[in-house]
């Protein structure tokens, strides 16, 4: 990670910035910024495409605004030949041409026409008509009835301004008055801000385009013009059919209406593009980068990767050099957070295609190292928590891998995904180090790869080859000097467990493969009793890939009575099963937060205690992510040597499993007796403690280092609550509740709040900082 100053305190942007970081060369290796190129015949042949890849691109757009199928798919065939020349993994983004509104074609072949300030021009509905200076003919057949007279018509972006002087129904016309000089080339797009414009949001071209040439091609995004509503992104899942969740859908926000439904279209898109161009002819020009700080700071928080587009290095289409505005619009993009920046004619029909590449990415790094990213991964924790009021399963546990990898310094996050929902959800918490994403799908490979800040990607056939794919990719950190002997990479699946489970989760492939995503059929609660034999519930989700079971150790909602000493939770069982079943029944295991909110919105308190508080909905939370995706994350250390033993074992990590009580087996039985009998100093003590430990969701750990499962951290202020933590210290093995207060150590607590043990295994009573975890 290359860093050019060091900022501390609340600081997102380097307010310490150096004369070396304005001396020293940029190191564009170590880029998260996305770069998304135009095709175009500027750079559809496979040299230029290769030195677009060399130069930073991640994804090749296909603009059919323009061109047609056959010609599309000849410069894909050599997007995908200069990708396998360079070994990368490309994105391919098809743009659809939308509702929009464009001129003409000219008459003589004429490549441009020049129009004089103050002149007259007719605007024809007649799109075969052929123009000229004084004709132009206009894609938008409904034109001389939707204009008023004194409305403005801009062209080209606004480059040509014209104001309407009379409308003529029945010719299909409209004369307007020319405001400047201009000369522009054919087929330029038209804008007529304040009004509304009666054209579908998907036409009969896009679907075509789509089904035709997007699904047939394997493409990996779909970008929807002047997406107006949520609706019209579900008009295209429709149209993806099968395809629809691996074709991911960004919406491009371009007008008035799109601004306004803004957030319910962020909900059910996969992306956001900031279409800067006919946005731009939308609202005020003045207003643009207000609406691009928003659209940003929202997907941010959603944690949908977004593109910022149009005009970014415009003057590179001619210049071989940007202005110094353009480079700073590129990195106050980057400082409102973009994912990507995106050129357009500059690669597409420019001069200088590779140039304007490289000088991009040179700029998106210089202004990455002016981000301070521990507290921006703090900013974007705390946004989520303001807007949501709490983080989803997944994102807590992401949130989480992100935040042991920096106390740890990581010097990569390593994760391991089929979907890429798990490389997003880590790469909206914005971690200063690179994460490497393993995945069996080279089409989520190409979107890792291609939009997702921060990531890069490897494919193996197999899941169970990730222990390969780990060593390469580390192997690959040290031969570029990224990482030396020693140095941590945090390892992340779904899941986050200390670096001595590493040898557990080996032992156990069953609980690391990926179950399909699919809709949630059954919720089942009953009573159990934990470790310190207390009742607690126990949840199963049922999926068409099978049960999955979890359970939280705790219970704020008892019976009461005889039972138990009033503990029993037969009260809270039947909540699960006849008032959370039916809630929850149908959402699909992958839409995490939709469980949440709709448990959350079923409980209608503030603490969750009508329906039982954290462990009633805890426990279906957790059973939901084993569902889901029960990968785990661990941390490791880069070896020495290929033999080489591991002599840098961090400490306890914060660890967040759903292991199944019926997962436990005998194995763990025999380990205990195996180690009472060759530790005679402990015999005593491992006697009277059998028959508990062998109810412990866990398997058996190193017992010369520190270990330890805690299920379903809860937040309160700045303390997060572990019920049912289990912990061994060094042959010491404790059950009870864990808490980690930010920046102040750990505490371990068994039974009761003031009933704590410290790491000599003796009970205190107040609770002790554990320095030593």
């Amino acid at each position: 990670m290359q860093s050019h100053t060091t900022t501390s305190g609340p600081e997102l942007r380097g307010s310490n910035i150096t004369l070396a970081a304005i001396t020293t060369p940029s190191d564009v290796t170590t880029r998260k910024t996305k770069i998304i190129c135009t095709m175009g015949p500027a750079c559809w042949d496979v040299p230029t495409l290769e030195g677009l890849i060399e130069a930073g691109m991640n994804v090749a757009r296909f603009n059919f605004s323009h061109g047609d199928h056959d010609g599309h798919k000849a410069c894909l065939d050599r997007v995908r030949q200069a990708a396998k020349n360079r070994g990368e993994h490309i994105g391919i983004l098809l743009d659809t041409k939308g509702p929009e509104i464009r001129t003409g074609f000219f008459a003589d072949d004429a490549k441009k026409i020049t129009l004089k300030k103050g002149e007259n021009i007719t605007l024809t509905s007649d799109y075969n008509f052929k123009g000229s200076s004084k004709k132009l003919a206009c894609s938008y057949a409904s034109l001389a009835t939707s204009v008023k007279t004194g409305q403005p018509v801009l062209i080209a972006d606004g480059s040509l301004v014209l104001t309407v002087l009379s409308c003529h129904p029945s010719e299909g016309e409209v004369v307007c008055r020319i405001e400047n000089d201009c000369s522009i080339g054919e087929r330029k797009n038209m804008n007529l801000p304040g009004v509304i414009v009666d054209l579908p949001t998907l036409t009969e071209k896009d679907i075509d385009d789509i089904v035709n040439w997007g699904i047939k091609n394997n493409v990996d995004y779909i970008a929807a013009s002047f997406v107006r509503k949520a609706a019209d992104v579900q008009k295209i899942r429709e149209i993806l059919g099968d395809m629809d969740g691996k074709i991911k859908i960004y919406s491009k926000i371009e007008n008035q209406e799109g601004m306004e439904n803004y957030g319910a279209i962020l909900a059910a898109t996969d992306g956001i593009m900031v279409a800067r161009g006919d946005l731009g002819m939308e609202i005020p020009p003045e207003k643009v980068f207000l609406a691009q700080k928003m659209m940003i700071r929202e997907a941010n928080i959603a944690g949908k990767p977004v593109i910022t587009a149009t005009q970014m290095l415009e003057s590179m289409i001619t210049n071989p050099r940007p202005t110094r505005a353009e480079c700073s619009d590129v990195a106050n993009a980057v400082l409102d957070g973009t994912d990507c920046v995106m050129l357009s004619g500059e690669t597409a029909n420019g001069e200088h295609p590779i140039a304007a590449v490289s000088i991009m990415a040179r700029t998106v790094v210089e202004a990455e190292s002016a981000v301070n990213h521990d507290s921006l991964y703090q900013a974007v924790r705390n946004s989520t928590l303001r807007k949501y009021g709490h983080l989803s399963t997944s994102e807590s546990i992401a949130s989480s891998a992100v935040k042991t990898a920096i106390d740890v310094n990581a010097k990569a996050i390593i994760v391991m995904s089929e979907s890429g929902n798990t490389a997003r959800q880590v790469a909206k918490f914005r971690p200063g180090m690179p994460i490497k994403v393993v995945t069996t799908s080279v089409q989520v490979a190409n979107q890792c790869y291609g939009t997702l800040k921060g990531c890069s990607a490897i494919t193996v056939e197999h899941m169970d080859q990730e222990q390969s794919a780990v060593d390469a990719v580390i192997k690959e950190m040290k031969d570029s000097g990224k990482a030396r002997a020693g140095d941590p990479v945090n390892i992340h699946f779904t899941m986050i467990v200390s670096a001595a489970a590493t040898a557990a989760l080996r032992r156990a492939p069953s609980m690391v493969s990926k179950r399909s995503m699919s809709a949630i059929t059954g919720v089942k609660g009953r009573e159990i009793i934990d470790s310190r034999g207390n009742p607690t519930v126990e949840v199963d989700i049922t999926t068409a890939q099978g049960t999955f079971t979890a359970s939280v150790p705790s219970v704020e909602l008892r019976d009461g009575g005889s039972r138990y000493m009033g503990k029993g939770v037969t009260k809270a069982v039947n909540n699960v099963n006849t008032v959370l079943a039916d809630i929850v029944k149908g959402i699909d295991v992958s839409d995490q937060r939709a469980v949440d909110n709709a448990m959350l919105a079923a409980d209608g308190s503030p603490n969750k205690g009508n329906l039982g508080a954290n462990a009633i909905l805890g426990g279906i939370a957790l059973a939901l992510n084993v569902a889901t995706e029960p990968t785990a994350s661990v941390e490791k250390t880069v070896d020495e040597g290929e033999d080489a033993p591991p002599d840098h074992m961090p400490e306890m990590q914060e660890v967040a499993l759903a292991y199944p009580a019926k997962s436990v087996n005998t194995a763990l039985e025999r380990y205990i007796s195996d180690y009472a009998l060759s530790n005679s100093k402990n015999k005593q003590y491992w006697n009277k403690r059998a028959t508990e430990l062998i109810t412990w969701d866990a398997y058996p750990y190193d017992e010369n280092n520190y270990d330890g499962i805690m299920t379903g951290g809860f937040e309160f202020g700045d303390v997060t609550w572990f019920p049912g933590a289990k912990m061994n210290y060094k042959g010491y093995f404790f059950t009870g509740d864990a808490a980690r207060r930010d920046g102040d150590g750990y505490y371990f607590i068994t039974g009761r709040v003031d009933d704590v043990i410290n790491v000599s295994g003796h009970r205190i009573g107040t609770a002790e900082v554990m320095t030593n975890w």
